[in-house]
């Protein structure tokens, strides 16, 4: 038996989109601070810098990927930004690869041009991730997160 909160469709959509940014609030927190410590540290060293965040979740499995991914992406898609790359590394979680499951590092990339400098590297590192975890290494361009079927870690 299922409980209908909302009459109107809407005001559902909108209490759900309003417990999502609740519960990711602190995702967000996370993208400012790293924002903020990548600018002060590149305008104190005087150079200009590839700003990386790495968001690591070892074993809270109702924390879905796709969900911080999202807060990852609205975050960065604003204006003033310093991060060029978001690495989330959810060891409480797997993605599908065929019958497989498999650990997955997944990238968002922000860069502000097509081809950032860092690329190479942040795709051999996420090659020796999979390496590491006895995976293969699964390279997708996906532009909605919440597309990728996580499954919490067995």
């Amino acid at each position: 038996m299922s409980t209908q909160l909302f009459k109107d469709q809407t005001d559902s959509d909108r209490f759900h989109h309003k417990i999502l940014r609740d519960v990711t609030r602190n995702t967000e927190e996370m993208c400012r601070s790293a924002n903020e410590q990548i600018m002060h540290t590149s305008q104190h060293l005087g150079i200009d810098s590839t700003g990386l965040l790495i968001i690591l979740n070892e074993s809270i499995a109702p924390l879905d990927p796709g969900v911080v991914a999202y807060r990852v992406c609205e975050y960065l898609n604003k204006k003033s930004r310093h991060i060029d790359y978001c690495l989330l590394v959810f060891e409480s979680h797997e993605i599908s690869n065929g019958g497989d499951r498999q650990n997955q590092m997944l990238v968002i990339c922000a860069c502000r041009t097509f081809k950032h400098l860092a690329d190479g590297y942040i795709d051999r590192l996420m090659q020796r991730w999979a390496e590491h975890n006895g995976s293969e290494y699964i390279r997708r361009d996906i532009y909605d997160p919440t597309a990728i079927d996580y499954h919490p870690k067995r």
